[in-house]
């Protein structure tokens, strides 16, 4: 759930998930007590995992949630800096952290047992368990603390992407980039699965960004991107 200027107007903002409406007085954001913020703060984070129906509502045009620490420079026509900081922990990378530290530790023990037997076939049959096991590890410490940015100025636009400050910068040519649009991530299978991504078309191919945001901190990058790029949203 996230609290938006017109929620304001009409008085109290209705949760997506219970239907629960929670009364919103005067004094605006002062109006709700720390214990209301933490759990809008964490329900907005369980929205990524949540896909809704229909992408309609996910284009129009929003502002910043009030709990978000993106960060956004717009001057249209000059300069576009986008900062997505690290999400840190949540529910969600509590058990993907735990899911992935059981997995390396079996692995672990496995390759042990492998290397001080000499069993070098059960090692061999292992290598490629230590490669999921890797990719495990960098997805999780990404999910915590991987930062994102996204730059136009001049004529390119960056996105650059770091864990712990090691990462890439990928340039693309800023006149290629001709929208910007939510769709559904494809599994392995190419069938659609419940996961939403933000991605910007560029030169007719659509690149993921804004990877580990809540959707509504992605509808926000994606109104300020629409209108840097003077494009309809």
């Amino acid at each position: 759930m996230s609290i938006e200027a017109s929620d304001f107007a009409q008085g109290f903002v209705k949760c997506e998930f219970c239907g629960s409406a929670f009364k919103l007085g005067d004094g605006g954001e002062a109006a709700l007590d720390e214990n209301v913020k933490k759990g809008l703060a964490m329900l907005s984070r369980f929205k990524n995992l949540i896909a809704p129906e229909d992408l309609t509502d996910l284009n129009k045009p929003a502002e910043k949630p009030y709990d978000s620490k993106v960060r956004i420079e717009n001057m249209p026509g000059y300069r576009f800096h986008a900062r997505i900081p690290a999400a840190g922990f949540n529910i969600g990378s509590v058990f993907f952290g735990g899911f992935t530290f059981i997995w390396c530790g079996f692995m672990a023990v496995w390759n042990t047992i492998a290397i001080t037997e000499g069993e070098w076939i059960m090692l061999a049959f292992g290598t490629l368990h230590d490669l999921v096991g890797v990719g495990l590890m960098i997805a999780f410490l990404w999910s915590i603390a991987g930062t994102e940015d996204l730059i136009f100025e001049g004529q390119q636009f960056k996105r650059q992407r770091r864990i712990l400050g090691i990462g890439k910068t990928t340039t693309y040519p800023a006149h290629l980039v001709s929208g910007v649009i939510f769709r559904r991530n494809k599994s392995n299978n190419n069938a659609p699965n419940s996961a939403i991504g933000l991605f910007a078309v560029i030169g007719g191919k659509k690149v993921r960004i804004a990877s580990n945001t809540t959707l509504d901190e992605a509808r926000y990058i994606r109104t300020e991107l629409l209108r840097y790029l003077n494009l309809p949203t």
